[in-house]
């Protein structure tokens, strides 16, 4: 399988979260507002031979929506992502492939050992932590005995994220610096990432960050159709549980 699909979709590389312990929004992101940000993403992902710097475009609004596009050296777009009440879908324009997944959050669950829910992929994205931005410092316990401990800086903005299994091992590592006042809201500017169930690094350099007034994205899976013309339409899940194990398919 591409090595696309499951960074693309986990990407936000990825991130933490419990259906359990779903994060309170702040007063700022109470509204219907979306986030759209400018980023480079630097990825190194041994298990499908892939390590890049690529230029990258981001929109999300919790809990459930987000689409990422991954684009090329040369502008346009490699693979993307997004979400929305439906479902999941990854887009894949080279190799003319749509990815579909009725329930994103399972999706994420089964590739990366428990540790990922898809609101807590949208909340670390935007710098908050798990079980809640107030949550304090040390231990957060979350569902099936799994903890996350975190950190802050002098000023309150998360410094680093290790969600643990019940035997102690790493299900995610996640650090943020440089941040920066965008929109009355403290967002990152940079937000180092390391999945060790997907064998994945990522490090996203955020260049801008802004709210929109809606969120103007229709997922592939939701065009006329069921997606584009010409696109053959697989399973998600099944495509994240290969890759795995399955052998790499460099893009």
């Amino acid at each position: 399988m591409t090595p696309w699909a499951p960074f693309v979709l986990l990407v936000a590389a990825g991130l933490a979260g419990c259906a359990a312990h779903r994060p309170e929004a702040t007063e700022a992101e109470r509204g219907s507002f979306a986030w759209k940000a400018s980023l480079s993403l630097t990825i190194q992902a041994p298990r499908w031979g892939l390590a890049a710097t690529v230029p990258a475009a981001l929109v999300l609004r919790r809990p459930d929506a987000l689409f990422l596009q991954v684009r090329g050296p040369l502008g346009g777009p490699v693979a993307e992502a997004c979400t929305d009440r439906a479902g999941a879908s990854v887009l894949l324009p080279g190799k003319r492939r749509l990815l579909v997944e009725a329930d994103p959050e399972a999706a994420i669950r089964t590739a990366t050992g428990g540790a990922l829910g898809l609101d807590g992929v949208l909340a670390l994205l935007l710098g908050l932590a798990p079980a809640g931005d107030g949550a304090a410092d040390g231990g957060v316990p979350l569902s099936d005995g799994r903890v996350a401990a975190l950190t802050r800086d002098t000023r309150g903005r998360l410094a680093t994220l290790a969600v643990r299994d019940t035997a102690g091992a790493d299900l995610l590592e996640a650090a943020w610096e440089g941040w920066a006042r965008a929109e009355g809201a403290w967002r990152p500017g940079v937000l180092d990432l390391r999945l060790p169930p997907l064998d994945l690094r990522v490090r996203a350099r955020f260049v801008s960050w802004e709210t929109l007034g809606s969120l103007p994205v229709t997922c592939a899976h939701a065009l006329p159709g069921g997606g584009p013309d010409g696109f053959a339409r697989e399973g998600l899940r099944e495509a994240l549980e290969a890759g795995r194990t399955g052998p790499p398919e460099v893009p």
